[in-house]
């Protein structure tokens, strides 16, 4: 995840998720599945998913400034977005 902005007045921070979901055999799970993909929760504000074409999406989000992580899952498959420190993000 990549920070784009910080809105200090109302403690929310927008950042930017780019992911490339893959199923249990390292396959890509296919472009035009975003009505699959499930982030967040009511306390964030979600943009919309971009499909990039090529099995990776991306979207923006604006979440609280203290949140560390958030969820994102797609089928059978769940991911932590570390929304902190940029690296590698946790199964």
């Amino acid at each position: 995840a990549r920070q784009l902005s910080r809105d200090r007045k109302t403690g929310t921070k927008r950042m930017r998720i780019t992911f490339t979901p893959k199923d249990r055999y390292g396959d890509l799970i296919g472009i035009g599945r975003n009505q699959d993909i499930k982030l967040c929760s009511s306390s964030c504000d979600l943009g919309k998913f971009k499909d990039l074409g090529n099995g990776s999406y991306s979207i923006d989000v604006n979440v609280p400034s203290d949140w560390k992580s958030l969820n994102l899952s797609m089928m059978d498959k769940s991911w932590r977005v570390n929304l902190r420190k940029k690296g590698k993000n946790k199964k």
